[in-house]
């Protein structure tokens, strides 16, 4: 079933941490602000109810019928039941929703780089040790262990290095316009580049 683009074989951990972080997504995020307006009880139901049987019950179900559907996506396997007008309607609207998702979070994250300036220098360090852990993997066929201990390490090592050397973003207009569109670079590299095949 390895169609190279929609359907390939990755590591089974590799797999993991892509489920992992994409269940995980909100919760980091929206789960303090939650604790901090309205409690930690309700912050606590968000993270438990709403990973448990929202959450992880969508993605499972979705994984499963895409595995079972030749590693087809939501939106095309969804017009083999419903047509494909109703397949085209169905990936605009997943489409919109997505967009407002992804501003949503692009938004939250620049504000936090503003109002957090020890913030600033994990955000942007993870996406190197992400580049440089993919490296150690793919391209110098390190054990996987071994670099997930390294990149771990290299984590923390930035968060106590954005508290050591806070960096300081002024709340402008314009950089806040040039601080979003960086913001949302990241996500689209993730996008655009592909997960190699190390089964």
């Amino acid at each position: 079933m390895n169609d190279g683009v929609d359907f390939v074989p990755t590591n089974k951990f590799v797999l993991w941490g892509h489920h992992f972080t994409s269940v995980a997504g909100a919760a980091p995020i929206v789960g303090p602000a939650v604790a901090v307006i309205w409690g930690w009880l309700p912050a606590f139901l968000w993270v438990t109810l709403g990973t448990v049987f929202f959450a992880g019950m969508h993605d499972m179900g979705a994984l499963w019928a895409s595995t079972r559907n030749r590693g087809r996506s939501m939106g095309m396997l969804s017009g083999r039941y419903i047509g494909a007008r109703g397949r085209n309607l169905f990936l605009v609207v997943i489409f919109l929703l997505l967009l407002m998702v992804v501003a949503a979070f692009a938004v939250v994250i620049k504000n936090l780089l503003i109002s957090t300036p020890s913030a600033v220098i994990p955000a942007w360090g993870a996406i190197l040790v992400a580049l440089v852990v993919g490296q150690m993997i793919y391209r110098w066929r390190m054990n996987l262990l071994l670099t997930t201990v390294i990149g771990v390490t290299a984590l923390y090592s930035l968060i106590l290095l954005g508290d050591a050397y806070p960096v300081e973003l002024p709340d402008e207009s314009l950089l806040g316009k040039h601080l979003l569109e960086a913001t949302l670079s990241s996500p689209t590299m993730g996008r655009a580049l592909p997960v190699l095949n190390n089964p």
